[in-house]
């Protein structure tokens, strides 16, 4: 769990009332206490608001080795005016050779197997 004044959460203006453009959040993580930013690209959003992506993304040292693997989540909802939103940001990475249950679920998992970073807060445009 991160401290609020360790992350930060934003997001360019709607593209209507159906996308967000562009999303980064900077967080720090307790597993190699650092920290790290996750941008994302055209998050569809729908008519009520809310808006929900999730991925999993190979993660590399600079000579190829695998070293794990991010499973992302990114879910909220937009204001009425389309430029705050509430949004959450669960990054689980499990490490490469590990296995847990659900890798995009909030329930805690093992610190041998993954380390998870989770980051609730407002964002504007």
């Amino acid at each position: 769990m991160l401290a609020p004044e360790r992350s930060r959460i934003t997001f360019d203006e709607l593209s209507g009332p159906s996308r967000l453009l562009s999303f980064l959040a900077t967080y720090s993580y307790y597993c190699g206490s650092s920290t790290s930013s996750l941008t994302w690209k055209s998050i569809p959003v729908m008519p009520s608001g809310r808006f929900h992506v999730r991925a999993r993304f190979v993660a590399r040292l600079s000579t190829g080795r695998v070293t794990g693997y991010d499973y992302v989540t990114i879910w909220g909802r937009v204001s009425g005016s389309g430029k705050a939103a509430a949004v959450s940001v669960l990054v689980d990475f499990v490490y490469a050779g590990k296995h847990v249950a659900d890798p995009y679920g909030t329930r805690l998992q093992s610190a041998t197997a993954a380390c998870e970073t989770l980051v609730k807060g407002s964002a504007g445009a």
